[in-house]
């Protein structure tokens, strides 16, 4: 049994903590497996599966606890060594991490699940610089913009030796596609992507489509990305983390040489998509983006008198929509102008509030704003929404806006907010306790006592919330 064997590469590793992590390239193709390794045992994969949830809900020590049980009772399961390199990385203990995934590479053979998720913490890795979120260094010789391109070029290593193993692995071709984008190479994306594209119909793949089209534009070959890009502007079909206001940008600049009226139309587009949001029902024509245009060139604290001049003889509606947009992207002048207008005409500006809030816009900074605003003006379809957006999102950790929410619901709804903490704050699902927990403390002990009872919440959960919240309750 190589157990003993497994066992000393592990420990071996202590001496390298203080080391410094070299970008030595391993010829994967050297060290190719000949057959796939050996199946773990089910407790094993019961392990890893829970390090990986913890991974997941952002507690990596508690990750690393059970990928190191896992591993003292399975060393020679490669799957304990990459999730036990995960939980390092999270950890800032990111040089550890890729030596203990190059230690399994070269003892177990270079099983590309192994060399795939060091290509993705390589990537994290150039994304994130030597100073980790817990102030500890990666040391590397050099200046930050030579490490980050050590960073990627061992992560293309990685990506393509595993798209040699897997050629229809388009999820591994993206990636590679990132690496090339990043490095400035856009001459291998277009034969990396292409096949991937070509087979298969819109709008599949748009994450491949995106890179190809950034790719063709930065080629000059304004025709494959005019026909690339067309049917997304037709559909408005869009990816999580590309805006519809990115997508017209892209295809005016594909047009520059080709038209350049139909260029000027799709960047003038793009701008007003930026800032005015689908869901707010204001057209995109000549007049409004001309005023759109002069609205966001015009000093501070003389917008909203030019807004009301320039819209006076317009409809109810429309005055509306101005007013309720204006207040989404401007900064607020120090008379409050527009949020000021805005609270005095909740009743017929929330209906569009609501509409852009439920779309879940691109812009996060609007949606917090809709909470401040929401929450000062005490509306009840404001209460509605944000309670209900709270007990959806309360389960998602990187879900930003939800600090905001629970100020401004307080606002509007002190008991009902307090109800909802509480019960978010006891159900197993959610993630965000430390935001809820911060609301919490702005409660007495007694208005937190009687929430409980109205919850049947059991008397050891009252006692272990009233101690993280650290006594600032007085009984």
């Amino acid at each position: 049994m190589l157990r003993s064997v497994f066992f000393a590469a592990f420990f071996g590793l202590s001496s390298l903590l203080s080391a410094q992590y070299a970008f030595q390239s391993i010829d994967y193709q050297m060290h190719h497996p000949s057959a796939a390794p050996a199946t773990c045992n089910d407790w094993t994969f019961t392990q890893l599966e829970l390090a990986l949830q913890s991974l997941w809900h952002r507690e990596p020590d508690k990750a690393l606890a059970l990928a190191e049980s896992a591993f003292n009772g399975e060393p020679d399961c490669p799957q304990t060594w990459q999730v036990r390199a995960k939980a390092l990385f999270e950890l800032g203990q990111r040089a550890l991490a890729l030596q203990v995934l190059d230690s399994a590479i070269l003892t177990f053979k270079a099983f590309p699940e192994l060399v795939g998720t060091k290509g993705q913490l390589l990537m994290d890795l150039s994304n994130q610089g030597r100073l980790s979120k817990d102030n500890r260094f990666y040391e590397f010789p050099g200046p930050d913009s030579l490490f980050r391109q050590a960073c990627l070029k061992e992560a293309q290593n990685c990506f393509s030796y595993v798209l040699a193993q897997f050629p229809e692995d388009e999820a591994t071709a993206e990636l590679l596609a990132m690496i090339y984008r990043e490095l400035e190479d856009y001459p291998p994306m277009v034969p990396l992507l292409e096949p991937f594209v070509k087979k298969a119909d819109f709008p599949e793949l748009l994450e491949a489509r995106w890179l190809l089209g950034q790719a063709y534009l930065k080629l000059e070959e304004s025709q494959k990305a005019i026909h690339l890009l067309r049917p997304w502007v037709r559909s408005k079909t869009l990816h999580p983390g590309i805006s519809l206001s990115r997508i017209y940008g892209a295809y005016g600049k594909a047009w520059e040489k080709v038209n350049p009226d139909s260029a000027q139309f799709y960047q003038n587009l793009a701008v007003f998509s930026s800032f005015v949001p689908e869901t707010l029902g204001l057209e995109f024509n000549t007049q409004n983006y001309t005023l759109l245009k002069t609205l966001l060139e015009t000093e501070d604290n003389k917008r909203f008198a030019f807004l009301r001049k320039e819209i006076r003889r317009e409809a109810d509606s429309l005055q509306t929509q101005w007013m309720v947009l204006a207040t989404l992207i401007l900064p607020t002048d120090p008379e409050m102008n527009f949020s000021g207008w805005l609270l005095a005409h909740m009743e017929q500006c929330w209906p569009y509030l609501e509409r852009i809030a439920e779309s879940r816009d691109d812009q996060i900074e609007r949606i917090s704003q809709i909470a401040r605003l929401g929450g000062a003006a005490r509306h009840p379809g404001f209460v509605s929404w944000a309670t209900q957006e709270l007990k959806v999102w309360s389960a998602c950790c990187l879900w930003s806006p939800m600090p905001d929410f629970l100020p401004a619901l307080k606002m509007a709804d002190p008991i009902g907010t307090l109800d909802l903490c509480l019960e978010l704050w006891d159900r197993p699902a959610t993630l965000r306790r430390n935001a809820l927990e911060e609301t919490l403390a702005e409660y007495s002990y007694e208005d937190i006592r009687q929430a409980a009872q109205r919850q049947d919440l059991s008397t050891d959960k009252l006692n272990l919330l009233m101690e993280r919240l650290g006594g600032s309750n007085q009984r």
